[in-house]
């Protein structure tokens, strides 16, 4: 057995290392996680809703306030997927198999906490972080977008359709009508899978895509944008929820330095806040219908 000390802050930390290097990776990420503070990406958006929450908690409903509170209760890895995918395109799905997130030791399992559905209770409407491709019927299509073109062509083949072609060639073909009954040639053997089409495609694309796809819940986005239209008074300038901030945080983009200090007296009531979003998004119709004349 091997043995390595790694540093962490002021001391050693013995850690054994023996298995595959994937375990190794692991027992650090373990270690890593015990010792060294969140990611900057999960602390800033803390701090954002902490610090809104802190003066301006009446302007959310009591559903939406245990959101808010089960988020602080999901473990590590689903808080920061969910915080990482708030920083991606509205409205995408998303190959687990294709997110690179070093930080998080199953991702499988964060997108998991993130799909289940709670509420603080049964007269509440219930929340769920995001959605997995399990939850969507009739997602074969756009599960069928997210593969690439090499993917598609081992696809059509598995099926004994034409694998070759156009990725909308490609996609036209597994989209057809599909048949009960495929001739195919397995050990110099003949056979005929009579499975439905239907079904195979799923369990195919099941085994290319490892893990599934998932998507932000809409209705949680839109209340994190709230969230931050609030703690901003506005939307943000810089992209994403947490773009300025992680700038700034690394360096990145230099802000002038002042003295700010939060006054709830802006947002006296929820309707004030609506209709001050809603003023706001009309502005913005005006100056796209502006630039686009």
């Amino acid at each position: 057995m091997l043995s390595s000390v790694l540093f962490f802050g002021k001391g050693p930390v013995q850690s054994a290392m023996h298995g595959s290097d994937a375990q190794n990776v692991t027992s650090d990420r373990v270690l890593k996680r015990r010792y060294q503070q969140e990611s900057m990406y999960v602390e800033l958006f803390q701090d954002m809703l902490r610090a809104v929450l802190e003066k301006e908690s009446h302007l959310f409903t009591a559903s939406e306030h245990a959101c808010f509170s089960f988020f602080f209760q999901l473990h590590y890895d689903a808080r920061y997927l969910f915080v990482r995918l708030l920083q991606r395109k509205k409205g995408q799905w998303y190959r687990l198999d294709k997110l690179e997130y070093n930080d998080v030791e199953d991702l499988s399992s964060a997108a998991r906490a993130l799909s289940q559905p709670f509420a603080a209770s049964s007269l509440l409407e219930p929340y769920r972080f995001s959605m997995m491709d399990g939850d969507i019927k009739d997602n074969i299509l756009w599960r069928l977008e997210l593969l690439t073109v090499d993917e598609l062509k081992l696809l059509a083949k598995r099926l004994g359709k034409k694998s070759s072609g156009t990725r909308d060639t490609l996609l036209k073909n597994l989209t057809a009508k599909p048949t009960n009954a495929v001739l195919f040639s397995q050990q110099h053997k003949l056979s005929i899978n009579m499975q439905p089409t239907h079904d195979r495609l799923l369990s195919y694309m099941a085994d290319i895509m490892h893990g599934g796809c998932i998507c932000l819940d809409s209705t949680v986005y839109a209340l994190m944008e709230r969230l931050a239209f609030v703690y901003y008074r506005g939307k943000p300038v810089l992209g994403s929820l947490l773009t300025s901030a992680v700038l700034s945080r690394t360096g990145k983009y230099t802000f002038p330095t002042y003295v700010y200090m939060r006054d709830s007296s802006m947002f006296p009531d929820r309707d004030c806040l609506l209709r001050y979003e809603e003023a706001t998004q009309l502005v913005e119709h005006m100056d796209a219908f502006v630039e686009a004349s």
